[in-house]
């Protein structure tokens, strides 16, 4: 019989046994007998645990060693007790309670406040001097903090408070502002109040119309859009974008919501057209701005009436074009304004001129204007000027077909609007020579001229186009001059509207963000 021992894959030997029993086995096989040799195999026992104690020893020595370096490498690396490195939370001088997307640039954040420190800015705020943001100051100014600083499209925006020498005694803030990439010198101050006033919900808006002529150069041209609001509570704010008006004359609005962060509320604009910021219904919270020069350009106005008749000057139009951009909402920069017709004459104090032009938005939408031109205004004023009366939206098409009533308003020799009514004017399809009124005071007729009449009534509710033989073109029913008495009450003007949208389509009003 082997004098090996079964220790197979099943075997359950292990450990300081199994290693006594593999040298048993090692020294047995080397040295053969007939029967067990129990002294030497004693002996061997004695020499096998010997040496298993001295293997154990080293072993245990090179854990406890292995172990302490860890510990060793940990403390040095990581710190005593963590796996992971500790940030740190303390912030250079100057640089806590500052908010923006530039809160962190400890660069910017300090050279700005110690320009502001040593410059009176609120001395320039206080003075309207918007074209340097203040002088070197006698003494500089205390308790200086950068409160707000931002980068919104291309412009830097910044709110800085402190004590000034305009106004020894007194915490104010005062607002910066320029295009990007501005030093601290080269901003310009805006709109400035007492610190310690709480901050309202109305909306601070930088836009083409802060670009003073002053400021009119190569760093400036061009600036889109940027607003912000800064709120100590939180606001539900929502930014209203310009709609979309499809060929069919269907318009989709487009809004989304502003998501504020340590209560600021910031957008910057790169693209054309009339905005809203607009926080819920509390005061001040309806702010609209411009992303564009808010002008039309005489390139996008054609003045020549494509109804026939003398071509009017590009002063005269400029208003009612940029009201039908206006009333859409859409950007100044798309789209071309036609004059369809013109009544004959020139208007004077007593006597308005009516006429018509049309819109052709880029998606092929078309906005039908209806106005008269207006002569209180002086020379100085540029001279006559046409006003929006109404409008609507059309879908695309010819315009051969466009015809439109409307009623108006006699503008007062000291400006502003009257709420006496002055005419009815009408312009019919192509191919229209006679208007016929009716109204309670009976049916009355007028020559066309170039497809337009007018008449001095204010009652008729419905005309009629006639051609040469008398046959009706077409009839409309007398729209309201809605457009040039609109305006929002003197209630909510000094309420929850930071600005006056103005005159809008019914469309285009409907489902707007704020009403």
């Amino acid at each position: 019989m082997s004098p090996r021992h079964d220790r197979g894959p099943e075997s359950d030997l292990s450990g300081p046994l199994g290693m006594l029993l593999a040298d048993v086995d090692r020294a047995v096989a080397q040295n053969q007998a007939t029967s067990p040799p129990w002294e030497q195999l004693q002996a061997f026992i004695k020499t096998s645990r010997a040496r298993r104690r001295r293997r154990l020893v080293l072993v245990l020595a090179s854990v406890v060693l292995l172990v302490a370096g860890l510990v060793t490498v940990q403390e040095r690396v990581f710190g005593p007790g963590r796996a992971e490195p500790t940030p740190s939370t303390d912030r250079p001088v100057g640089m806590d309670g500052v908010r923006g997307n530039l809160a962190d640039d400890e660069a910017w954040v300090t050279g700005l406040r110690q320009y502001v420190t040593g410059h009176d800015v609120l001395a320039a705020a206080l003075e309207g001097s918007t074209y340097e943001p203040g002088a070197p100051a006698a003494d500089p100014a205390t308790d200086v903090k950068v409160e707000y600083t931002s980068r919104l499209g291309g412009w830097l925006v910044a709110e800085v408070s402190g004590v000034w020498p305009a106004k020894p005694g007194t915490p104010y803030r005062v607002a910066l502002y320029g295009p990007a990439g501005s030093s601290p010198q080269e901003l310009a101050t805006g709109a400035f109040s007492p610190r310690e006033k709480k901050r309202s919900v109305r909306p601070t808006r930088y836009t083409q119309d802060n670009v003073l002529p002053g400021l009119r150069n190569d760093a400036w041209i061009g600036l889109d859009a940027a607003i912000y609001l800064i709120s100590d509570d939180p606001v539900d704010m929502v930014l209203q974008e310009p709609p979309t008006i499809a060929a069919d004359g269907t318009v989709t609005q487009h809004s989304r919501r502003v998501e504020g962060r340590d209560g600021v509320y910031e957008v910057g604009i790169d693209q054309p057209g009339t905005y809203a910021l607009v926080s819920g219904k509390s005061q001040g919270g309806y702010q609209d701005f411009v992303s564009e020069v808010a002008q039309v350009v005489p390139d996008q106005v054609a003045p020549a009436p494509a109804r026939g008749g003398d071509a009017l000057p590009y002063s005269r139009l400029e208003d009612i074009a940029a009201s039908t951009w206006k009333a859409a909402r859409q950007p100044y920069s798309s789209g071309t304004w036609q004059l369809l017709a013109a009544e004959p004459g020139t208007a004077t104090k007593t006597q308005d001129r009516a006429l018509a032009g049309v819109l052709t938005l880029p998606g092929g939408a078309r906005v039908l204007a209806a106005g008269h031109v207006s002569a209180p205004y002086g020379s100085s004023e540029g001279g006559p000027h046409a006003k929006l009366d109404t409008a609507r939206i059309l879908p695309s098409g010819g315009d051969d077909e466009l015809s439109v009533a409307w009623r108006y308003h006699r503008d007062p020799a000291g400006g502003g609007v009257s709420d006496e009514l002055s005419g009815t004017a009408a312009l019919g399809p192509a191919g229209t020579v006679t208007v016929e009124w009716d109204g309670d005071g009976g049916t009355s007729t007028s020559a066309a001229a170039n497809t337009l009449a007018r008449t001095d009534r204010t009652d008729v509710s419905r005309v009629r186009f006639l051609d040469t033989s008398g046959v009706e073109l077409g009839s409309a029913t007398v729209l309201e001059p809605d457009a040039s008495r609109w305006s929002i009450d003197d209630e909510e003007a000094g309420g929850r509207f930071a600005s006056s949208p103005g005159w809008l389509l019914p469309e285009v009003r409907e489902g707007l963000a704020g009403y």
